[in-house]
């Protein structure tokens, strides 16, 4: 699915505003991007040595049909493009 998100699972001090919040792929990333860019920016990149997390931060994928379905607040269409893909089994 291309609709999947990514979240902060970081409970350091500097991004704990961010813990379980939607970073990529929700209405969250617009308000982090817009007021919280400097944070927001460091939560995301990844480390140039390593090429994983920065150091105190945790981006993971979101999980499950959620993850899916609410791809952007309000943004209702995969929600019913899943319910047709279930029922035709």
């Amino acid at each position: 699915m291309p609709a999947q998100g990514l979240e902060s699972w970081s409970t350091h001090p500097d991004f704990r505003p961010f813990f379980r919040e939607k970073l990529w792929g929700g209405f969250n990333m617009l308000s982090q991007v817009t007021f919280n860019k400097e944070k927001w920016i460091s939560a995301m990149m990844l480390d140039p040595i390593t090429g994983l997390d920065p150091p105190n931060a945790k981006i993971r994928a979101a999980e499950g049909i959620d993850a899916a379905s609410t791809f952007i607040q309000g943004y209702w269409l995969w929600w019913f493009f899943l319910l047709l893909v279930l029922y035709d089994g």
